[in-house]
């Protein structure tokens, strides 16, 4: 009997600083952090295939999104 464990959902990554800016949602002025996001396919935990890659910076505060 076998069983496969296998997973599909975002795997996100910070990969440097972004500008200074006031958040829309949470209002505060801070440092965003630089992202960049991916769906990913694992079998037995180990990444098989990503797709659809896109980088957006992201408060620090509340974690809003925008696309850069």
């Amino acid at each position: 009997m076998f069983f496969f464990i296998f997973g599909i959902g975002p795997h996100t990554e910070q990969t440097g600083h972004g500008d200074f800016r006031t958040c829309p949602r949470c209002h505060n002025h801070t440092r965003w952090a630089l992202v960049r996001s991916k769906q990913r396919f694992t079998l037995f935990f180990i990444p098989v295939l990503s797709w659809g890659a896109r980088e957006c910076e992201q408060c620090t505060v509340c974690g809003e999104a925008l696309n850069v």
